[in-house]
């Protein structure tokens, strides 16, 4: 960007602190090199107003010194650099470099003219943009100097035909020491009787340099080559630069141009982007904190303003930021990002920091400083980030302007959900309709829903894996999504307000984890393959998971496993499947796996996914993950259907929520797709709580289960079951369908011949016998057992179900709610036991746990009196969990 004059009488721009003469026969070091007698140069782009800004016969101040600090130039001041109308015609501009001697107010040039008015006409048309440099040199040695006072424009993009003119300099002024050389950049102050700089006149990248301009020995001028470098005129040779590219070069030797002075040097003092107002104004040269300051002459507002950047491309050839494929980063705060990325030639120096997105505000601990690797023109830099949403800024140490942002990093949890078909995104199945109950993101949510193209659209090929990115932000309601995802991400914000989640969907329609762990090949690509970005046309050897694994950097925070039926029933397989995953996923080689045992439902037995078999093969993957192993909820209220399901027939259709062909479903075709948020929405609301609870163990989730189970008295015609914790129904239903009895060990179960219902406390269940009592051996009881309501039970039309579940047992607490229903519950989980939990005789006391934790609680122990119902003491002990 740019600074112009948006209206007079307002602000003015000036240096902190002036920039004074010096006596220029005495040597200084610069450049590197100690005893140079050298000049000075200022240059700036420049854009000239159109009509009707200029007046003829007028001149007006583009920068130099004000005299008395109020706005007033004359003949009597060190330097003013003019621009004004040539006799009668305001579009016939001439440069008028004006310099004098403070000491006698002798005029500084040899010759009688002290404007340069053979330079040719400027054309001031609002568009047109010219490189102005104006200063002095020492064309001599530093043992004899000879001095010539020079002025140059080049018109930005133009030819070879750029104005140059040099003339000698008379000895007062050189030797002087007194006197200011800048004190203003341009004038916009209505001073009576003083000249002021015209309305949309703009600025960029103005500079005062110690030093010696690139000088043409054959023509004894500033190098015409090093002018169009500058100012990317056509022509120019080798490379295009900067001031601090060309000083550089110039220092080093390296400009090559032909008939160049070799013992030139300069350094880049003072210089001020005028990139805006607010960030343009520091001086990013080497004298220190000389920032342009805004002069109010007149207590008004404004009067400058930002344009949009006039300079040559060149000049705004910012440094790069490499964008990760994924902009997310795993780890939940605790594992360090490395950004990267490039920079222009002449950089010495660059700088990182982290603002909160959107903001100008930096993280705390994150804010300028140098990047951690430099060279080569690339960059890098590695920070451990805290969670949160933030933009990435570098910018060139030395020049502010030259910057470059990647907005809307998140840092967060990753969870790659492996086998949750049912929540897929915008790609799992073409004729899946996603989001059918218009479900909007809360406030504050921030996520990436991530899977690949590389599936299986409605029976077609295999391809090569590509990223699907959809982005989550409070507030929006995405349309490719579906309700599950949706309500699975505010369910997290609940609990984890403000930290961004990435949900990974690891799902392949029609394919079981024996497929996987065997890494299988299908098309052109393999399950699981090699770890990298896949390669054109094909996979290359990468395999979906290795894509994944490329793509969030080797982290994965949690595994969520949700796999049925496909859960492979052979424990080496398994295994073979988790060690497969590690392998890819190196970073975080002890995330946790959550484990949720099966959740599709409406089904019946003898379909194997509606049986304790398929829970025990969840049950016995989590064993098998030790420490890492976490059993999370089951749900036995998932009662959509797939697809709609003939009336003339009991097929309870795919039984997979995210391939629904249209928005009714059930016999009857009246029902509309999940409806009271019972089917995948349910199911979203309860992974997302999941997993919150996963990483805070004091958030419920799993609900009522089987803990231990005994008979009440001698008569056996009552059984008493511990549930672990308070429990209710939804609208004060009666407990329907959920416990089965069996009389042989757990061979056979049945759900009749008992009633069921809850103690006063609401921790127990207590089963009464319509019939007579019940073995004194053998006696076993288990909770969801099978699908409460599946289609043998008549109900094949969702609608029909719904009210059903009322009668489930929840979490005693409120959950948020959905269509229709005023409080949805929580969510049981099974006793985990396939067989069931013997039901004790009356015996002696015993302890319940009920609960698994990491560190330190205080937990109320009860001692239970044989009858198993009367409390005999209590105690609060604190206990070390792990």
């Amino acid at each position: 960007m740019a600074i112009r004059i948006k209206t007079i009488s307002a602000t003015d721009l000036r240096p902190a602190n002036n920039v004074t003469k010096r006596n220029y026969t005495t040597a200084i070091t610069v450049g590197g090199t100690a005893g140079k007698v050298v000049g000075w140069w200022q240059a700036a782009f420049v854009r000239l107003p159109g009509s009707p800004n200029f007046t003829s016969n007028t001149v007006y101040p583009l920068w130099g010194h004000d005299g008395n600090n109020a706005g007033n130039f004359n003949s009597g001041q060190d330097g003013v650099v003019w621009i004004g109308g040539d006799n009668a015609s305001q579009g016939a501009l001439r440069l008028r470099p004006r310099r004098t001697a403070r000491s006698g107010n002798q005029n500084g040039y040899a010759a009688a003219n002290q404007d340069f008015t053979s330079v040719s006409a400027l054309t001031a048309n609002g568009t047109d943009v010219y490189l102005l440099v104006y200063g002095e040199q020492n064309t001599g040695t530093d043992a004899s100097p000879v001095w010539q006072g020079w002025f140059a424009r080049v018109l930005v993009g133009g030819g070879v035909s750029s104005q140059v003119i040099a003339t000698a300099l008379a000895t007062a002024y050189v030797t002087s020491a007194t006197g200011v050389l800048l004190s203003q950049i341009f004038n916009s102050r209505p001073a009576t009787g003083a000249a002021r700089s015209p309305v949309n006149l703009a600025f960029e990248n103005f500079a005062h340099v110690n030093g010696d301009f690139p000088w043409d020995t054959a023509n004894n001028r500033p190098h015409h080559d090093a002018l169009l470098a500058l100012a990317a005129g056509t022509g120019a040779p080798g490379a295009l630069h900067s001031y601090a590219s060309l000083i550089a070069a110039q220092n080093a030797g390296t400009l090559g141009y032909a008939n160049l002075r070799a013992d030139a040097k300069a350094d880049l003092s003072f210089y001020w982007p005028m990139s805006s107002l607010s960030a343009g104004l520091a001086n990013s040269g080497t004298g220190g904190t000389n920032a342009l300051v805004q002069s109010n002459w007149n207590s008004l507002t404004g009067g400058l303003e930002d344009v949009a950047s006039f300079t040559p491309a060149h000049w705004t050839t910012n440094p790069t930021i490499t964008e990760p494929v994924v902009k997310f980063h795993g780890g939940r705060g605790a594992l360090p990002y490395t950004a990267s990325g490039t920079y222009q030639a002449g950089t010495t120096a660059m700088q990182r920091r982290w603002v909160l997105a959107g903001t100008s505000t930096p993280v705390s601990g994150f804010d300028w400083a140098a990047v951690g690797t430099f060279g080569g023109g690339t960059w890098s830099t590695t920070d451990t980030l805290p969670i949160g949403n933030f933009d990435l800024q570098v910018r060139d140490t030395n020049d502010v302007s030259r910057a470059a942002t990647m907005s809307d990093f998140l840092v967060g949890t990753v969870v790659l959900t492996h086998g949750q078909s049912g929540m897929a995104g915008v790609n799992e199945n073409a004729n899946a309709p996603k989001n059918v109950l218009n479900i909007a993101l809360s406030a504050g949510v921030q996520g990436i829903f991530l899977e690949g193209s590389s599936t299986d659209a409605g029976g077609g090929s295999y391809v090569k894996p590509t990223p699907l990115i959809t982005r989550m932000i409070g507030g929006q309601t995405p349309a490719g999504l579906t309700q599950g995802t949706l309500l699975m991400m505010n369910e997290w914000q609940v609990h984890n307000p403000g930290h961004p989640l990435l949900i990974a969907n690891m799902a392949i329609g029609g394919t079981a984890m024996a497929d996987w762990a065997a890494n299988a090949t299908i098309g052109q690509w393999t399950y699981l393959g090699t770890v990298g970005e896949p390669g054109a046309g094909s996979a290359g050897g990468v395999g979906r998971v290795g894509h994944y694994a490329w793509m969030l950097r080797g982290i994965a925070d949690v595994h969520a496993i949700m796999w049925t039926p496909n859960m492979s029933s052979v424990q080496a397989t398994r295994t073979a499947y988790a060690d497969a995953i590690d392998a890819r996923f190196t970073v975080t080689p002890a995330s946790p796996w959550l484990v949720l045992p099966p959740w599709r439902g409406h089904r019946s037995p003898p379909d194997g996914s509606s049986t304790p078999g398929k829970r025990a093969e969840h049950v016995a993957f989590v064993a098998e993950r030790g420490a890492r192993g976490i059993l999370g909820p089951y749900w036995p209220d998932i009662v959509m259907d797939g697809n709609p399901i003939p009336a003339s027939t009991s097929n309870p259709g795919s039984l997979h929520c995210a391939f629904h062909s249209n928005a009714t479903l059930g016999g009857s075709g009246s029902s509309v797709s999940d409806q009271n948020q019972v089917g995948q929405a349910r199911l979203g609301r309860g992974i997302g709580r999941s997993l919150a609870w996963a990483y805070d163990r004091t958030i419920k989730a799993h609900g009522p289960r089987v803990v231990a189970a005994w008979f009440r008295d001698g008569a056996r015609t009552v059984i008493e079951i511990e549930l672990g914790r308070a429990v209710r129904t939804l609208n004060g239903a009666g407990i329907n369908n959920q416990f089965w009895v069996s009389t042989d060990d757990g061979a056979t179960f049945a759900k009749t011949g008992f009633t069921v219902a809850l103690d006063a406390t609401a921790t127990r269940a207590v089963l009464t016998s319509t019939g007579g009592a019940w073995p004194a051996s053998n006696v076993r009881v288990d909770y969801a057992r099978a699908w409460p309501f599946g289609p043998a039970d008549g109900d094949l039309d969702e609608a029909l179900t719904e009210r059903k579940l009322d009668g489930l047992l929840y979490d005693d607490q409120v959950h948020r709610g959905g269509v229709n229903l005023a409080a949805l519950p929580g969510n049981p989980l099974t006793s985990a036991n396939g067989n069931g939990v013997a039901v004790a005789a009356r015996g002696t006391a015993k302890l319940l746990a009920t609960e698994r934790w990491t560190g330190t609680r205080n937990v109320t122990v009860r001692m239970i009196a044989a009858d198993g119902v009367t409390v005999l003491r209590e105690k609060t002990l604190a206990i070390t969990g792990s």
